[in-house]
């Protein structure tokens, strides 16, 4: 299970640097969805569950790329 989580993860960063680089309107909709699915997962992994828990805890503070997906690719 924490494998699985593991890929879901990747997959879901790749998925929001891919819009950062070719915003679209319904996309951050999508993302947010996607984040609350990836983010409600129980692994059975004590730590990884906690982990889990404070990561999606900060979602308005992560998913701040939705809102400005170019600001944020220029560092």
């Amino acid at each position: 299970m924490a494998e699985a989580f593991r890929k879901r993860y990747w997959e879901f960063l790749q998925t929001t640097a891919r819009y950062q680089q070719a915003p679209t309107p319904q996309r951050p909709a999508q993302l947010r969805e996607q984040f609350d699915e990836l983010f409600s997962t129980v692994t059975g992994y004590d730590a990884l569950d906690q982990r889990i828990a404070k990561t999606k805890a900060d979602k308005t503070y992560l998913l701040m790329v939705l809102e400005h997906p170019r600001d944020s690719t220029a560092q």
